[in-house]
């Protein structure tokens, strides 16, 4: 199980030059997990719980689970969502989703789906 619960997210701005920061509406992830970690391990099924950042869900896949959880945010990957250099998203697709991991600094990082394919 992942989760991620940024602070606040960064956008920038060509049309007037300015960096204006959001903050995140924070999750009640550790109640939605507990729930979950409860009815697994009463199957008998061993739970690993990690914040969702780019180095860590490689290695939670390397783990090779039966199944990932992730309990975060997501936005369009769109200017109006995540800014107009996008620092965090690939230079994939304008509109592809994008989920939202989050940095040792407590920063939303935009993770989009051909990230997360490769």
């Amino acid at each position: 199980m992942m989760f991620a619960s940024p602070l606040v997210r960064y956008r920038y701005s060509f049309a007037d030059q300015s960096t204006s920061a959001d903050s995140i509406q924070q999750l009640n992830w550790s109640s939605e997990f507990n729930g979950i970690i409860t009815k697994l391990n009463d199957l008998g099924v061993e739970t690993k719980v990690r914040c969702a950042q780019s180095d860590t869900l490689p290695q939670a896949l390397l783990d090779n689970p039966i199944g990932l959880h992730f309990s975060g945010h997501g936005y369009p990957n769109t200017p109006q969502e995540v800014g107009d250099l996008r620092p965090h998203v690939s230079r994939g697709r304008e509109g592809q989703s994008c989920l939202v991991f989050e940095t040792e600094d407590g920063e939303a990082q935009f993770i989009t789906e051909d990230q997360l394919r490769d």
